[in-house]
């Protein structure tokens, strides 16, 4: 409602009678809280002041998620009134550990991840992730009123197979090192799962580099990533399609720091390679 209306329902409020006035002075809590006084919008928000002839008069205070609350009052002097206003429900922040997915409640489609202050009425409610690249997720949540309540919800990708080989600037294949949006993922050649919506495989082997940027992966993928020493001049962030949190920073990402996750990822799927080999020699 425009504050010229308001000023017209005090108008009709004053003028009604020839009776002296009174100020009154109201908040509440939370603040920007609507009044209405005798059944007409006196102030949009608190605080606020407004002038009312003396004598009886029956107030309500509205905010949007909050229950109304409604107080007779006599007004015989300037006065001041406080509103305690209850949630109707409470919140709700919902992250998940992709971001931008889709969530529903109680099969109503609300936004991506992440949600921040969803409210809700008290009571049980139905959560489901939807994605393409993603299981669906289904969670009960169960809201109470005046409290917020934070989920955050493990992702699980749709996989599908892949065969990865690597080859050389000579067009070679040879053994390396296989990242999957940061992911390690052993030494190629390797027939694995990856998941469907994955976008950048990494390779490396001695002092060279290279990688792919993955589109519409199908069921059964043969991937081939291309080993290039001039991939060296590119950051690495790019090249694996991953930042590590420990490298990130608001002013620029930490190339050194990236070069030492990477070094230690290295080392892992080596060990990790030897005591496959080392099992399968077992008799």
């Amino acid at each position: 409602m425009k504050k010229s209306s308001i000023g017209f329902a005090l108008a009709l409020l004053t003028s009604s009678s020839c009776a002296p006035t009174a100020k009154l002075k109201i908040t509440a809590t939370p603040p920007n809280t609507r009044i209405i006084a005798n059944g007409l919008p006196i102030c949009m928000e608190t605080p606020c002041e407004v002038e009312l002839p003396k004598g009886n008069h029956s107030l309500s205070a509205q905010r949007k998620d909050y229950q109304l609350v409604e107080k007779p009052i006599v007004l015989q002097k300037d006065s001041t009134i406080n509103f305690e206003l209850t949630p109707a429900g409470g919140w709700l922040n919902v992250k998940t550990q992709d971001q931008s997915v889709m969530i529903s409640v109680n099969h109503k489609m609300i936004g991506l991840t992440p949600l921040k202050e969803l409210f809700l009425k008290a009571g049980k409610h139905s959560l489901r992730t939807h994605s393409s690249c993603h299981e669906p997720i289904r969670k009960e949540v169960n809201i109470q009123n005046g409290k917020t309540q934070s989920i955050n919800l493990k992702t699980s990708p749709y996989l599908v197979n892949a065969t990865i080989t690597v080859i050389d600037d000579n067009n070679k294949e040879v053994s390396a090192s296989i990242f999957i949006d940061g992911v390690a993922y052993g030494k190629s050649p390797s027939t694995t799962q990856i998941p469907k919506c994955a976008q950048t495989i990494y390779a490396q082997a001695d002092n060279q580099q290279g990688h792919v940027i993955l589109k519409n992966t199908q069921e059964d993928n043969i991937i081939t990533v291309q080993l290039d020493q001039q991939q060296a001049l590119k950051p690495l962030e790019q090249l694996l399609g991953y930042t590590p949190p420990e490298c990130r920073s608001k002013e620029k990402t930490d190339q050194k720091c990236i070069e030492r996750w990477l070094k230690q990822k290295q080392i892992e799927i080596e060990e990790q390679d030897a005591h496959l080999h080392h099992d399968g020699c077992k008799h």
